[in-house]
């Protein structure tokens, strides 16, 4: 929710075809807001004016009360056909009249309800979506099951003391899902205050409000590791650290080394892509590669071919001995899948996943051929990694698009 952007309460024929007496329950406290700009939901026996309320949603005033927008995009985005067979599955509220239900009339009724359940759900909705993840191995495995919820108090005030001191205010809630081989954590806080010009009229003028961001961390008791999605560099140490903390007593629980590496290319070849163990693939080439040449002046190389060995053996070459590999991306054909996918690895602990279907498979070929450095705390990947250098100087991470570009157009060979 990091803007402001209603698909369903912003169009009066949507609007028309939700109960309007629930609609004026859900209005109901801020009615002398509403009162103010045109609109009166105190009389039960009058009609509501959809096109002042659908304006009033579409683009907010200033003065819009910010627990209004917060229910408004909560309900908003619980108000489809998935989210409401997935409320329904789980619901224990008293639902009036459960078989004329729009998703919409759903999710106000229980919303005015009890709030707690839309939230819930509409956290787990966010844990389908594709993720970039820091991995952090703590080297051992210990059974967790869902954390008592005192730890999960703790945690959360913890949360708050960092959260509110970096300004992105207090609220933060941890919702736990405990699936068949890991436990995710999904952190829902404030993100930093946002101002966004509007027109009054003709009058320039603002919206303020602060962000709702979700953070996850996953722990995978098979192998000890906590892999975690979240914005900043130090979001992501504030979960390694917290986590640590409340669940596993210890701050260092989880270390950082890194877990993949590219050198299997360099040292194996052609072999390295051998996947005939691996029951479910058929084939992998290799697609690119990109080496880091330090020095003065320093020198990033890409290189690019539908098959690279192929490329690389027909001119009699090899991958450059010298350099740091950083990244390479293969093509992945996978036994029931008509079309290859991309899959890219970079040496380091971050991955970004999008494909949790594919992840065993290819986890298991990085592990056969070497990518993964210690495969007894191997873990999670999937089919598109996306790529992020780790551990390279910072003048070189941050110029690196630029020049690789240059690069590109000036190396014609390693």
């Amino acid at each position: 929710m990091a803007t402001y952007r209603l698909r369903h309460f912003s169009r009066p024929d949507t609007l028309r075809a939700i109960s309007q007496s629930k609609l004026r329950e859900f209005l109901t406290p801020h009615q002398q807001f509403l009162a103010q700009h045109g609109l009166d939901v105190s009389v039960a026996d009058t009609d509501l004016d959809l096109e002042v309320l659908s304006g009033l949603f579409m683009d907010p005033v200033p003065d819009t009360p910010g627990d209004l927008i917060n229910a408004l995009v909560y309900v908003d985005e619980m108000a489809t056909p998935e989210a409401m067979d997935s409320l329904l599955a789980e619901i224990d509220v008293n639902i009036e009249n459960k078989g004329d239900l729009t998703p919409a009339d759903l999710a106000l009724q229980i919303w005015i309800t009890d709030r707690s359940i839309i939230e819930r759900k509409h956290a787990e909705f966010g844990l389908v979506r594709p993720r970039s993840y820091d991995h952090f191995q703590s080297g051992k495995r210990k059974a967790l099951k869902s954390p008592a919820k005192k730890t999960i108090a703790a945690l959360e005030q913890d949360l708050d003391c960092w959260f509110e001191k970096h300004h992105r205010g207090k609220g933060a809630r941890v919702f736990v899902f405990l699936k068949e081989d890991s436990v995710w954590l999904l952190v829902r806080h404030g993100d930093t205050y946002r101002r966004e010009g509007r027109l009054d009229g003709s009058e320039p003028t603002s919206v303020h409000f602060r962000p709702v961001k979700y953070d996850i961390a996953v722990y995978q008791p098979d192998t000890g590791e906590l892999r975690v999605n979240a914005k900043s560099d130090n979001e992501k140490e504030l979960y390694r650290q917290l986590i640590g903390r409340h669940l596993f007593h210890s701050d260092e629980y989880f270390r950082g080394e890194e877990k993949y590496s590219l050198e299997p290319l360099r040292t194996c070849g052609p072999a390295s892509l051998n996947c005939i163990d691996i029951d479910g693939l058929e084939w992998i080439r290799l697609k690119e590669y990109q080496i880091l040449f330090p020095g003065n002046p320093w020198q990033v190389v890409s290189r690019k071919s539908d098959d690279m060995f192929a490329l690389l053996e027909r001119q009699g070459r090899t991958i450059h001995e010298s350099g740091q590999l950083l990244r390479a991306t293969f093509a992945v054909k996978f036994r029931d899948c008509k079309r290859p996918r991309s899959v890219s690895i970079q040496s380091g602990n971050k991955t970004s996943l999008t494909r949790d279907d594919d992840s065993a498979l290819v986890e298991k070929w990085l592990v056969a051929r070497g990518f993964i450095t210690d495969a007894a705390e191997s873990t999670y990947l999937t089919t598109e990694v996306s790529v992020e250098v780790t551990r390279i100087p910072a003048d070189i991470a941050s110029g690196q698009r630029g020049m690789e570009d240059a690069a590109e157009r000036r190396i014609q060979q390693c």
